[in-house]
């Protein structure tokens, strides 16, 4: 089986096997078979793509689609919660012997809201950072 693999060739490999006349042609010819090889695989890389992209919005898809973003979003929220509750109790803990030596603890619960805010916000949405 992989002797008959190997006799059939696609049209790029057949470009790489043939010799051109012209000897000065024959140092510059590995270059064109490979961009001609190269502009093939993006080719087909291409239509892959576009098939996929219209496979997305296939009505078949589409409830599958709403599962997963429910899964991954809503039934993650709990585990987002209680990373973000023992961030912010490290947080406050670590704050308040800092804010005792300025005289500043009425200030703890606002820096560690803002500082979760600010740091563990872009957590559960990465495209969003």
């Amino acid at each position: 089986m992989a002797a008959e693999n190997s006799s059939e060739q696609t049209p790029s490999d057949a470009i790489a096997a043939e010799k051109p006349g012209n000897p000065f042609t024959w140092l510059f010819h590995p270059f064109g078979a490979r961009a001609m090889r190269i502009n093939g695989n993006l080719g087909a890389l291409a239509i892959f793509f576009f098939r996929a992209f219209i496979q997305i919005f296939h009505p078949k898809q589409f409830s599958a689609i709403v599962q997963q973003i429910y899964f991954i979003g809503a039934r993650s929220a709990q585990i987002v919660m209680l990373v973000g509750f023992f961030t912010g109790m490290v947080l406050g803990l670590q704050l308040y012997h800092v804010l005792v030596k300025f005289g500043s603890v009425g200030v703890l619960g606002t820096a560690v809201g803002l500082s979760l805010i600010r740091e563990m916000g872009p957590v559960p949405c990465p495209p969003c950072a």
